[in-house]
């Protein structure tokens, strides 16, 4: 009977051992499952990973691009911003020149009126220095429009030697019409209004001083041409 509980007790044993084997087994072949799966979001993070590195190296390429792009530009805007300023001074000089070409005409038909009336024919003198008040007129436009823009430019000193040479026209434009009239009125035999124009006329000279005439050359200098 002792014998009989023996090998019933082995075999119990036994058999308690091949179920933990299988349970074991069971749980491997679980856990190997779970590596596996595991594995296997390993390989689609790496994966992701590497797309994502991809798209992060294309996108910084795109970024040198346009940063190469926008320095490019940026050197295209700094050439268009120099032929700009340079263009803006050619103008500003151009039209000097122009106001300029103005009063040497009207100083010349102020020259001719002076010898006609030294002449006494103080008809023609009357023409002469109404034609030289018309051309200084235009020559203080020409100047005015020049001196407007080199202020609108920020470049005051060019302004305002523009801005002097303006006034000196002006006031020349102002003598110059004067006399034309003192003129008209000598041919017409009117002294004292001749006379009044006459004095109307030396006391626009008398400013004249007042005033600078630039010569071209000393605009284009002080523009930097």
């Amino acid at each position: 009977m002792a014998a009989t509980l023996s090998v019933a007790g082995c075999l119990g044993y036994t058999i308690e051992s091949e179920d933990d084997v299988q349970q074991r087994k069971a749980r491997i072949d679980e856990l190997e499952s779970e590596v596996g799966d595991l594995e296997s979001q390993v390989e689609t993070k790496d994966s992701t990973i590497e797309d994502l590195e991809a798209e992060v190296e294309q996108k910084q390429s795109e970024i040198e691009d346009l940063e190469a792009s926008i320095e490019e530009k940026d050197g295209e805007i700094d050439s268009l911003e120099s032929d700009l300023e340079t263009e803006q001074k050619e103008l500003i000089s151009k039209l000097y020149e122009l106001g300029e070409s103005h009063r040497q005409r009207a100083f010349k038909n102020w020259q001719d009126g002076g010898d006609l009336y030294d002449q006494g024919d103080y008809s023609g003198a009357s023409n002469e220095w109404g034609l030289a008040a018309g051309q200084y007129i235009d020559a203080t436009e020409v100047f005015a429009e020049a001196a407007s823009i080199a202020s609108d430019q920020g470049r005051s000193e060019v302004a305002d030697m523009i801005e002097s040479s303006k006034n000196r026209v002006q006031t020349s434009a102002t003598a110059a019409h004067q006399f034309s009239l003192a003129s008209y009125y000598y041919s017409h035999d009117n002294e004292s209004q001749g006379d009044k124009h006459l004095q109307e006329g030396n006391s626009a000279l008398e400013e004249l001083d007042q005033y600078t005439l630039y010569d071209p050359s000393e605009i284009d200098s002080s523009l930097g041409l």
